[in-house]
Protein backbone atom coordinates (compact mmCIF):
# COMPACT_ATOMS: atom_id res chain seq x y z
CA UNK A 1 0.00 0.00 0.00
CA UNK A 2 1.32 3.43 -0.93
CA UNK A 3 0.38 6.39 1.27
CA UNK A 4 1.59 9.72 -0.18
CA UNK A 5 4.05 11.73 1.94
CA UNK A 6 2.25 14.00 4.42
CA UNK A 7 -0.87 11.83 4.42
CA UNK A 8 -2.04 9.13 6.82
CA UNK A 9 -4.07 6.01 6.11
CA UNK A 10 -7.19 8.00 7.04
CA UNK A 11 -7.37 11.51 5.59
CA UNK A 12 -10.28 13.88 6.31
CA UNK A 13 -11.94 15.46 3.27
CA UNK A 14 -14.16 18.47 3.96
CA UNK A 15 -16.93 19.67 1.64
CA UNK A 16 -17.60 23.20 2.87
CA UNK A 17 -19.35 26.38 1.86
CA UNK A 18 -16.72 29.11 1.79
CA UNK A 19 -13.71 26.89 1.05
CA UNK A 20 -11.31 29.83 0.64
CA UNK A 21 -12.28 31.24 4.05
CA UNK A 22 -11.94 27.77 5.60
CA UNK A 23 -8.42 27.43 4.15
CA UNK A 24 -7.53 30.87 5.53
CA UNK A 25 -8.84 29.78 8.95
CA UNK A 26 -6.82 26.55 8.91
CA UNK A 27 -3.65 28.37 7.86
CA UNK A 28 -3.84 31.68 9.74
CA UNK A 29 -5.57 30.57 12.92
CA UNK A 30 -4.62 26.92 13.35
CA UNK A 31 -1.07 27.07 11.99
CA UNK A 32 -1.62 25.02 8.84
CA UNK A 33 0.30 25.24 5.56
CA UNK A 34 -1.57 25.31 2.27
CA UNK A 35 0.00 22.63 0.07
CA UNK A 36 -2.08 22.98 -3.08
CA UNK A 37 -5.24 24.51 -4.47
CA UNK A 38 -7.00 23.47 -7.69
CA UNK A 39 -9.71 25.79 -8.98
CA UNK A 40 -12.29 25.63 -11.72
CA UNK A 41 -13.18 29.24 -12.41
CA UNK A 42 -13.48 30.72 -8.93
CA UNK A 43 -14.58 27.43 -7.28
CA UNK A 44 -12.03 25.47 -5.23
CA UNK A 45 -12.42 21.89 -6.45
CA UNK A 46 -9.59 20.43 -4.36
CA UNK A 47 -7.19 21.82 -1.79
CA UNK A 48 -4.74 20.34 0.68
CA UNK A 49 -3.67 21.86 3.98
CA UNK A 50 -0.92 20.39 6.16
CA UNK A 51 -1.75 20.53 9.89
CA UNK A 52 1.18 19.20 11.88
CA UNK A 53 1.94 15.72 10.60
CA UNK A 54 -1.40 15.31 8.80
CA UNK A 55 -2.89 16.62 5.59
CA UNK A 56 -6.58 17.44 5.21
CA UNK A 57 -8.29 17.86 1.87
CA UNK A 58 -11.26 20.07 1.05
CA UNK A 59 -13.36 21.57 -1.68
CA UNK A 60 -16.24 23.96 -2.13
CA UNK A 61 -19.53 22.18 -1.55
CA UNK A 62 -21.68 21.51 -4.62
CA UNK A 63 -24.96 19.82 -5.48
CA UNK A 64 -23.03 16.59 -6.11
CA UNK A 65 -21.03 16.95 -2.86
CA UNK A 66 -23.04 19.05 -0.38
CA UNK A 67 -21.55 20.49 2.80
CA UNK A 68 -21.68 18.02 5.64
CA UNK A 69 -20.97 17.93 9.34
CA UNK A 70 -17.86 16.18 10.59
CA UNK A 71 -16.01 15.72 13.86
CA UNK A 72 -12.22 15.70 13.92
CA UNK A 73 -9.57 15.95 16.59
CA UNK A 74 -6.68 18.39 16.19
CA UNK A 75 -3.84 17.87 18.63
CA UNK A 76 -2.04 21.11 19.49
CA UNK A 77 0.75 22.13 21.85
CA UNK A 78 -1.40 24.65 23.75
CA UNK A 79 -5.17 24.08 23.68
CA UNK A 80 -6.01 27.38 25.39
CA UNK A 81 -3.95 29.37 22.89
CA UNK A 82 -5.42 27.48 19.91
CA UNK A 83 -8.94 28.01 21.26
CA UNK A 84 -8.30 31.74 21.76
CA UNK A 85 -7.02 32.10 18.18
CA UNK A 86 -9.99 30.14 16.81
CA UNK A 87 -12.52 32.23 18.76
CA UNK A 88 -10.72 35.39 17.65
CA UNK A 89 -11.21 34.24 14.05
CA UNK A 90 -14.96 33.78 14.48
CA UNK A 91 -15.26 30.27 15.91
CA UNK A 92 -17.62 29.67 18.83
CA UNK A 93 -16.87 27.40 21.75
CA UNK A 94 -19.52 24.77 22.29
CA UNK A 95 -20.47 23.82 25.83
CA UNK A 96 -19.29 20.36 26.71
CA UNK A 97 -21.42 17.86 28.57
CA UNK A 98 -18.97 18.00 31.44
CA UNK A 99 -16.00 20.21 32.23
CA UNK A 100 -14.71 17.75 34.82
CA UNK A 101 -11.76 15.58 33.89
CA UNK A 102 -12.71 11.93 34.51
CA UNK A 103 -10.49 10.14 37.01
CA UNK A 104 -11.46 6.60 36.05
CA UNK A 105 -12.52 4.89 32.83
CA UNK A 106 -16.08 5.65 31.77
CA UNK A 107 -18.43 2.80 30.96
CA UNK A 108 -19.04 2.42 27.23
CA UNK A 109 -22.18 4.08 25.89
CA UNK A 110 -25.07 1.79 24.91
CA UNK A 111 -24.40 0.01 21.61
CA UNK A 112 -20.66 0.83 21.67
CA UNK A 113 -18.81 -1.59 19.38
CA UNK A 114 -15.98 -1.67 21.90
CA UNK A 115 -17.84 -4.34 23.87
CA UNK A 116 -17.26 -6.73 20.99
CA UNK A 117 -13.71 -5.64 20.23
CA UNK A 118 -12.75 -5.45 23.93
CA UNK A 119 -11.08 -2.05 23.43
CA UNK A 120 -12.88 -0.34 26.32
CA UNK A 121 -9.63 0.52 28.05
CA UNK A 122 -8.41 2.40 24.96
CA UNK A 123 -11.63 4.07 23.82
CA UNK A 124 -12.95 4.99 27.25
CA UNK A 125 -9.70 5.77 29.07
CA UNK A 126 -9.60 8.91 31.20
CA UNK A 127 -8.96 12.09 29.26
CA UNK A 128 -5.69 13.86 30.04
CA UNK A 129 -6.98 17.35 29.38
CA UNK A 130 -10.31 19.12 29.15
CA UNK A 131 -11.87 18.58 25.71
CA UNK A 132 -12.22 21.62 23.47
CA UNK A 133 -14.81 21.85 20.72
CA UNK A 134 -15.52 24.72 18.37
CA UNK A 135 -17.34 25.48 15.19
CA UNK A 136 -16.16 27.89 12.52
CA UNK A 137 -18.54 29.97 10.48
CA UNK A 138 -16.94 32.09 7.75
CA UNK A 139 -17.76 35.77 8.17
Amino acid sequence: MRVPPGFNTVTPYFFVEGASAFIDFLVRDLGGTEVLRHVNGDRIVNAQVQLGSSTVMLSEASSAFPAMAAANYLYVENADDAMSRAIGAGATQQPSASTEVPTSPRPPPPGCPCRECRAQALCHAPQRSRPRRFEHSPS
